[in-house]
């Protein structure tokens, strides 16, 4: 979570040094004490990993941001260890109020 603005943050680390990867070592060097110290690293980073590993890299970055598995995707065969996955739905809206159904169309 954001620490100042309330807002859920996924953070994914690239292992595949062809795509600019690093060892996650690296970012305890270069990030102020301060969040480290405040907790900036205490949820899992969803790792990156090159071929034969990507996909499922892929997968697990898909559920960080909220995707799920499709029924379509369930009953198909994919030719990668992804699938397909999609947003959750948004939740159901309240009902509108009497006073808010006659401002709007």
């Amino acid at each position: 979570m954001c620490f100042f603005c309330q807002v859920n943050i996924v953070m994914l680390h690239e292992n595949d040094p062809a795509r600019g990867g690093c060892e996650f070592g690296y970012f305890f060097t270069t990030t102020p004490r301060e969040l480290i110290e405040a907790g900036l690293y205490m949820p899992i980073a969803v790792a990156m990993h090159p071929m034969p590993h990507r996909g499922v890299s892929l997968t697990l970055a898909a559920q960080a941001f909220g995707g799920v598995k499709t029924k379509a995707a369930r009953s198909q065969p994919s030719s990668t260890a992804m699938g397909s996955y999609s947003q959750r739905p948004p939740p159901p809206r309240p009902p509108r109020t009497a006073a808010k159904a006659k401002l709007l169309p």
